[in-house]
């Protein structure tokens, strides 16, 4: 169990990617871009209140950059009797894909519709 704390990973691409022969996917090189996923508890509706919530993008930053740093979700930040949440940073290895979904045409009855995905990080 991760003790009720949020979870704030990053990862880093490296590397080249092969698939199978018979896979969807295409052989290539992945992208070395490093990405921030921050795992939120709730649906985000208003991406600035997320933030606020999180302490701002600086707070962000420097819990990323600082491991002994954890990174406080406050639900209600103008409130100073609200406990905060206490999340920590993870390294993790992973990709973040576009995936785009594009309907049949209209009046094609036999047309599925087409996916692509994008490997952005």
């Amino acid at each position: 169990s991760d003790g009720g704390r949020a979870k704030i990973s990053y990862s880093r691409s490296v590397g080249g990617l092969g698939m199978s022969e018979g896979t969807l996917c295409a052989a290539g090189r992945l992208p070395a871009e490093e990405a921030l996923c921050v795992e939120y508890p709730g649906f985000v509706r208003d991406t600035e209140r997320a933030l606020e919530t999180l302490g701002g993008l600086d707070a962000i930053a420097l819990a990323r950059h600082d491991d002994s740093t954890l990174l406080q979700l406050r639900l209600r930040p103008d409130d100073p009797y609200a406990h905060p949440i206490f999340g920590e940073t993870v390294l993790t290895a992973a990709l973040l894909l576009r995936v785009r979904t594009t309907p049949a045409a209209p009046g094609v009855h036999d047309a599925a519709p087409r996916t692509t995905a994008t490997i952005v990080a």
